[in-house]
C-alpha cells in the first residue's frame, strides 16, 4: 500500500502544483529525533567502580575517569604518564575491532593471555600508530557470562613496558560481583 501512495503522490505531483507537507501533516516525513548521548558520570581513584551487569574495579588514586552504561562502561586516564584504559561490554561472541584510525593491527593472539585475571584465558590484539608521534593500544578480551567484556590499554608508542606497568594494578583490579 505505501508504493501505491508513493506512486500516486508521484502521479499527482507530476500533473499539478507542488503541495507543501508542513511537519505533522499526513504522508510528511517524521521528524527524527536526536539521540541522547549517554550519560557519563565522573569517576576519581581511590574509588569502589561497578556496574549494573556485575563488572567492578577498585580504581587506586592516581586515575580518573568516566563511567557510563554499555559499551563502554569505563574510561579511565592516569595522572602522568600519557595512559589510558578502558572497559567495553560487546554482544557475546564479538571482538574489538581490528580497524582503528592511524594504527596498524601488530598483533594478534586468540585464547591463550591471561594478562587479566579476570579474563583468562583472553584474546589479545596490539596496534601500532602510524605515526611514530601516536599512541599504542592494546586489547585483551575474552567472555564474561552472557557477554564479551574488552580491556583496551593505551599508552605512548615505545613506552609499553611502562604503560603495561601503570595499567597492571587495575588489569588485576577487574572483577565481578
Amino acid at each position: 500500500m505505501r508504493c501505491v501512495v508513493v506512486l500516486a503522490s508521484w502521479t499527482i505531483a507530476s500533473c499539478g502544483p507542488k503541495a507543501t507537507l508542513e511537519a505533522g501533516d499526513p504522508g510528511s516525513p517524521a521528524e527524527e529525533t536526536p539521540a541522547s548521548p549517554s550519560p557519563l558520570v565522573a569517576v576519581t581513584g581511590p574509588t569502589e567502580w561497578s556496574e549494573p551487569g556485575g563488572l567492578c574495579m577498585a580504581i587506586p588514586a592516581g586515575w580518573s575517569g568516566t563511567t557510563a552504561p554499555p559499551p563502554d562502561v569505563l574510561a579511565l586516564d592516569a595522572e602522568e604518564g600519557g595512559v589510558h584504559l578502558e572497559v567495553h561490554v560487546l554482544p557475546p561472541g564479538t571482538s574489538p575491532t581490528t580497524d582503528r584510525p592511524g594504527l596498524v593491527l601488530a598483533f594478534e593472539d586468540l585464547g591463550s593471555y591471561r594478562t587479566v585475571p579476570l579474563l583468562a584465558p583472553s584474546s589479545l590484539r596490539s596496534w601500532q600508530p602510524i605515526d611514530p608521534a601516536g599512541p599504542m593500544v592494546m586489547a585483551w578480551w575474552s567472555e564474561v557470562g552472557a557477554r564479551t567484556v574488552s580491556v583496551e590499554a593505551t599508552f605512548p608508542n615505545g613506552r609499553s613496558t611502562e604503560g603495561l606497568d601503570r595499567v597492571q594494578p587495575l588489569l588485576e583490579a577487574l572483577c565481578t560481583r
